[in-house]
């Protein structure tokens, strides 16, 4: 959602964000209504000629059931979509919020906290200073700037957190032992039985056996204890977390020497581990997290030759330090802290400093690449770049998704870098224009035919297989919308921080003039691809195009023109939510939806 600045109107002659994307929702609501209502098609005329059915149709969404027809699947509106997206939103937000506010740092003073958001905008900055910067300078350099770009998520004043007398999980487990013997067996027989097996097979006497084992009962129940009290340490958190990590070292290797060769866990041999097994699990969680933590921020991300392959590499890593860190690094390490554990904020602020480096690196790396190719394609103007050229552009679609994510990931915004995607996703929509109007040149030869014209046809044309014209404009439009919804992200984390909403930062990006060309660029190919979309569906409508043969016999021609129309839909649907103006304009989106379900059920019928 765009923030309206209250300065926008005083400034005379200056075009705005909220202007550049009013005029932009404008144009594409106007091609959709059009194509709609296109006299031209021929469900516009049986609608026509059945008004009345087709109100009934309109008002209540419902399908009749025909004889020997069976009720198709119904979709949800569009409506509804967006109110649940808004909803998700809503919640996602209100719950970061939540844990930024009961997050209050220690030990960071005010000099750190500016000394980090200048360093923030610097290196924003730099990432436009040279165009050959790439990831592996980035990834190199963590070490010395990983710190610098946390904004302080502090709400200081309104809440403040008293000195427990001792964090929940530690203290539970003490009770624990206090109340609970571990090396307790309810079957006395299965416990001598087991027993006289592991003497045997570690060549120990029973006596020793027994001694043994009651050597690593005191010592798991000191590592338990040790563990238990590491919150009282007073000298220092990295001391603190080492004797957590010690402790925790100690309970593994008891723990393996007693199960040996696996016959038994330790669980079905000693009825008395339960008690303390999900307390020690969440602590062995937690030591698992901060190591692959910092063996992360420590390793430089291994480049390649290929800038998709490293992409789709960076994508896999994401997910999985997703799916590892959870939500720990958006909150600040505020689960930890809950239950006792140390923060771990500059640890936190490293990882977050990784991926914000490599996320600079890359969008500058796919402008590089981009600049490239289209100047070898304006050069030599052969065909043999097109391969290279399309590579490209799915490295830009993955690469910019990947950006989204991991900001959302860290949620860790930026205004330059989202600019810096901007401007690459404009490339990306020129491209999809280009293909779309390739589409409409393909039909051209059909039309000339129907028209009783000749036409000449380029060998190159004649001998290439016939697409599918709708399913590649179903792939194209849905590749755009991918664009668009990755922006989108991109925006609602930087939107979603608590720094954002200062008048400074407002002013801003107000006066960034870079970004406001940069927005008007992207809505101009938005634009673009909707035209050439709406030109391609316009052909559909007027029957022009029959001789295209379906997939198979259950499929209808009037099929490809539904899905394209739903497309179509969606696309526009998406820039309504980029450009914030859900609340003004998303009603006539969900109007259009109704038309198309109404057409829909004709078409099926």
């Amino acid at each position: 959602m765009l923030v309206h600045s209250p300065c926008e109107r005083d400034v005379p002659g200056w075009k705005s964000e909220i202007d550049i994307w009013a005029n932009c929702v404008n144009i594409l609501l106007g091609l959709l209504e059009e194509t709609l209502n296109n006299e031209n098609s021929p469900q516009y005329r049986q609608r026509k000629r059945s008004n009345s059915d087709r109100k009934v149709y309109n008002a209540s969404h419902s399908y009749q059931i025909g004889s020997g027809v069976s009720t198709p699947k119904r979709k949800r509106s569009f409506s509804d979509e967006a109110r649940e997206r808004k909803m998700q939103k809503i919640s996602l937000s209100l719950a970061n919020d939540i844990a930024r506010s009961l997050s209050v740092a220690d030990g960071l003073s005010d000099s750190k906290v500016a000394k980090r958001r200048t360093s923030t905008m610097v290196d924003d900055t730099e990432m436009f200073v040279d165009d050959d910067t790439n990831t592996k300078d980035s990834t190199s350099s963590d070490t010395l700037k990983k710190s610098s770009f946390i904004h302080p998520r502090n709400h200081l004043g309104l809440v403040h957190q008293a000195e427990a007398p001792a964090p929940p999980v530690m203290r539970s487990i003490t009770e624990l032992l206090s109340t609970q013997s571990l090396l307790v067996h309810s079957d006395t027989m299965q416990m001598e039985h087991w027993m006289m097996s592991q003497a045997l097979s570690r060549g120990m006497t029973l006596p020793q056996f027994e001694m043994e084992l009651r050597l690593k009962e005191q010592q798991l129940q000191a590592a338990l204890l040790g563990l238990s009290q590491s919150h009282d340490l007073r000298d220092g958190r990295g001391k603190e977390y080492a004797h957590m990590k010690t402790h925790l070292e100690a309970i593994s290797m008891v723990i393996k020497w007693i199960e040996h060769d696996h016959q038994w866990p330790i669980e079905q041999l000693f009825s008395g581990w339960k008690y303390f097994k999900s307390h020690v699990e969440k602590v062995a969680s937690y030591v698992n997290m901060v190591e692959d933590m910092s063996h992360l921020t420590t390793t430089p991300f291994e480049r390649s030759d290929d800038l998709l392959t490293d992409i789709r590499r960076l994508q896999i890593q994401l997910d999985e330090k997703t799916r590892f860190y959870d939500d720990h690094l958006v909150q600040g390490g505020l689960q930890w802290k809950a239950m006792g554990f140390p923060a771990q904020e500059e640890l936190i602020a490293s990882v977050k400093g990784y991926f914000h480096s490599l996320c600079i690196g890359l969008v500058s790396e796919l402008h590089l690449a981009y600049a490239t190719v289209n100047s070898q394609r304006e050069t030599s103007g052969e065909r043999s770049t097109e391969a290279e050229y399309d590579k490209t552009m799915e490295a830009i679609l993955e690469g910019l998704e990947f950006i989204g994510s991991s900001m959302a990931f860290t949620g860790l915004g930026s205004s330059k870098l989202i600019t810096g995607c901007m401007a690459v996703g404009t490339a990306y929509g020129t491209y999809v224009a280009s293909k779309l109007e390739a589409l409409i040149e393909d039909q051209h030869p059909l039309l000339n035919i129907q028209r009783g014209m000749t036409m000449a046809v380029d060998q190159g044309a004649k001998s290439r297989k016939p697409a599918r014209v709708d399913i590649e404009f179903m792939r194209q439009i849905e590749n755009m919308t991918r664009i668009l919804a990755a922006i989108q992200l991109m925006q609602e984390i930087q939107h979603s921080s608590t720094d954002y909403f200062s008048n400074e930062e407002q002013l801003m990006e107000f006066f960034d003039r870079d970004k406001v060309s940069t927005v008007e660029g992207l809505s101009s190919a938005i634009i673009d691809v909707a035209i050439r979309a709406a030109s391609i569906i316009e052909i559909h409508q007027s029957g022009r195009n029959n001789n295209q043969r379906p997939i198979n016999i259950m499929i209808r021609p009037a099929h490809g023109l539904v899905y394209m129309e739903e497309s179509l839909f969606r696309y526009t649907s998406k820039v309504i939510e980029l450009s914030g103006r859900e609340a003004r304009d998303g009603s006539r989106i969900q109007t259009g939806a109704i038309r198309a379900s109404g057409r829909r059920v004709a078409n099926i019928r």
